[in-house]
This record gives structure tokens, C-alpha cells and sequence, in this order.
């Protein structure tokens, strides 16, 4: 009796052990993933419309106001920048009202950025080639700009200048790139001419800068191959 006694508080003994281990395990879990969605609030609150910096938060305005804050701001914030591989394109982000009256930043309304440039110093028949970038539109790590756009140039001229379009999907974003008026060699050097912003499932949503407006801002803007 005193064996099935022992053997019986032993049995007893090992079910609580285990039944404890599996409670403990799940508090550990649940505060684990409570950590992380706390962690993860924290991430997005700081990446949100309202983080922004304040000048650059136009979501007060509207119609012909909103229009030309917008304008103003890419403007005035285009750069563009050469490596061995590409040319770099940097805009300016901001915020604005969305049809829900919430505060989005510019590629949360817009969802497509297309830029156009004019060849410098040569023509084609009496006509400047002309190169077309498309490419989606995203946040950059610091929310008060855009995700760079990177022209792939060393790509482009490695392959036979032409009325051409060029796809790539190696960056974050596909890009598609539209060569007209083309001349027997690739141009060294481009001039920004145009910036739209649209959205692929809203077409009445587009923001356009012309190159008098662009000009106004960041000058003649050039990108050099």
C-alpha cells in the first residue's frame, strides 16, 4: 500500500509539474507577443502622417491651396545624384487629406511617380530625345522624403540605344523606362522636364509639375550619365 501510495503521489506530482511548466510557458508567450505588437506600435506611430515635420504637413488645405503647397515642396526638393551604376532621384514627401479625411502622406494618395527628361545639346530630326521613368511611389526611411528613385543607367546604355521601353524589377518597386526620338548614342546628360504623380486605381488623383514650375524650385535640374 505504501509503494501505491508513493507511486500515486509521484504520477500526481509530475501531472502538476507539467501543467505548470505549460501555464508558465504560455504567460511567457503571451507577454512576448504582447511586447512585440507594443514594439511594433511604437515602429508605426513613428513612421505615421502625423510624425512628420510640420511644415510639411498640408492636410489643413485644400483645393488650389494644396495644390500649390504640394508643388511648392517637390519643387523646391528635387537633387539629383550620379554613382558608378545609376543616377539617384530625391523628392521631398509630405501629408495631405485623403477622401476619408485622414491624414496620408503623398504615396499613400498617389501610388505612381513619372519623370521626364529632354537630351541636352542634341536633337534627333529637329526633336530632343526624350526619356520617360515610371516607377511606384514610396516612403523613405525618413518619412520626410521619398524613397529614391534609381535610374539604372549602366543597364540602359550596356544595351543599344532605340525607340525602345526598358522593364526592370530589381528594385523595390518595378520601373519602367521609354526612350523616343532616339539618337545613335546614348545622351551623357538630361534635363528634368516634367513630374506627375498619379494613382493606378484613381485617375482623377495627379499632381503635375511642368519645367517652368520645376525650374522655379530647384533650378535646371540636370542627370548626367
Amino acid at each position: 500500500m505504501d509503494f501505491l501510495k508513493k507511486r500515486k503521489w509521484q504520477v500526481l506530482s509530475s501531472v502538476f509539474l507539467a501543467g505548470l511548466v505549460v501555464c508558465l510557458s504560455f504567460f511567457v508567450a503571451k507577454e512576448a507577443y504582447k511586447q512585440e505588437r507594443r514594439g511594433r506600435r511604437g515602429i508605426a506611430s513613428t513612421r505615421g502622417p502625423a510624425s512628420i515635420q510640420k511644415v510639411f504637413d498640408f492636410s489643413s488645405l485644400q483645393g488650389s491651396a494644396l495644390e500649390y503647397a504640394a508643388k511648392q515642396r517637390l519643387a523646391y526638393s528635387i537633387s539629383v545624384a550620379k554613382s558608378d551604376q545609376e543616377s539617384v532621384i530625391e523628392v521631398g514627401n509630405f501629408v495631405l487629406s485623403n477622401d476619408s479625411n485622414q491624414k496620408d502622406f503623398a504615396c499613400g494618395y498617389y501610388d505612381q511617380v513619372t519623370l521626364e527628361f529632354d537630351a541636352e545639346g542634341i536633337a534627333v530630326s529637329g526633336e530632343k530625345p526624350h526619356l520617360t521613368v515610371q516607377t511606384g511611389c514610396d516612403v523613405a526611411d525618413n518619412i520626410n522624403n521619398l524613397e529614391p528613385i534609381h535610374v539604372p543607367v549602366q543597364k540602359l546604355k550596356a544595351q543599344a540605344p532605340g525607340e525602345s521601353e526598358y522593364k526592370f524589377y530589381d528594385a523595390k518597386r518595378p520601373m519602367t523606362v521609354q526612350m523616343v526620338n532616339s539618337a545613335t548614342e546614348w545622351p551623357s546628360q538630361w534635363v528634368m522636364t516634367d513630374l506627375r504623380f498619379t494613382n493606378s486605381q484613381f485617375p482623377s488623383r495627379t499632381l503635375h509639375l511642368g519645367s517652368d514650375e520645376i525650374r522655379a524650385g530647384s533650378g535646371k535640374v540636370l542627370m548626367n550619365w
